[in-house]
C-alpha cells in the first residue's frame, strides 16, 4: 500500500507499507519512497494512484510547492516508476 504521510509543517511524502493478510500493515522503511525532487513538488507529494507494469509500479501523484492543508498548493501531477523487490 502506498500512503501519504504528513509532518507537523504540512510537508507530505509517500510511504510504502506491506501486509500478508490485509489487516496488519508494516512500513517497509521509515524513509519515504517518493520525495519531492523538483521545485514544483518540493513541499508536497501526495495522493498516489498506481498502475502495475512489467517494469515496476507506475505511480501517478499530486505535488506542490506550498505546504498547506488546503488545496492551494500550486499543484501539478507527476509520475514515478517504483521497482520493488518481491520479498521486501
Amino acid at each position: 500500500m502506498l500512503y501519504t504521510g504528513r509532518d507537523r509543517a504540512e510537508h507530505r511524502r509517500i510511504g510504502l507499507a506491506r501486509s500478508r493478510d490485509g489487516v496488519l500493515w508494516r512500513r517497509v522503511s521509515e524513509a519515504a519512497v517518493l520525495n519531492g525532487t523538483e521545485p514544483w513538488n518540493s513541499k508536497v507529494v501526495c495522493d498516489p494512484e498506481v498502475d502495475v507494469t512489467a517494469d515496476g509500479v507506475r505511480v501517478w501523484f499530486g505535488g506542490g510547492d506550498v505546504a498547506n492543508p488546503a488545496e492551494n498548493i500550486h499543484g501539478q501531477i507527476g509520475m514515478a516508476l517504483l521497482r520493488l523487490e518481491a520479498d521486501q
